[in-house]
């Protein structure tokens, strides 16, 4: 497979992510619903990332500054829904997510831009 290959399936959003968010993350506690549907979501994506065969060159980058990241932000997710208030909303949870969440370092977010990985694709 080579690089175009695997970004184009790597950026293809696999049928689980695609499903609808449920009512009960607008209810109390649906914040901590959201994050563990999050969490279970990015786990599937890392899993389904791994099974692809990126070019052998590149695989040990892709790993570290793509597959990584994201296993962490799933690890955070899963630990903050165990962790976190029961009554905790859907913006609450996003607010945790953006303030004290992982965050890429500049070297991910290079990687990911310089082979077609970020989030806005090339006109």
């Amino acid at each position: 497979m080579d690089q175009k290959e695997y970004v184009r399936l790597a950026r293809d959003p696999p049928e689980h992510l695609q499903r609808r968010v449920s009512v009960r993350t607008a209810l109390p506690g649906g914040g901590r619903v959201y994050l563990r549907r999050f969490s279970a979501a990015l786990t599937e994506l890392v899993r389904q990332l791994r099974e692809l065969q990126p070019p052998p060159s590149d695989a040990d980058d892709i790993e570290k500054h793509f597959i990584q990241p994201l296993e962490l932000l799933a690890k955070f997710a899963s630990e903050t829904a165990s962790t976190s208030r029961p009554w905790l909303s859907f913006a609450g949870a996003l607010k945790l997510l953006a303030d004290r969440g992982p965050k890429p370092t500049e070297a991910d977010l290079a990687f990911t831009r310089a082979y077609g990985l970020d989030d806005v694709p090339a006109q």
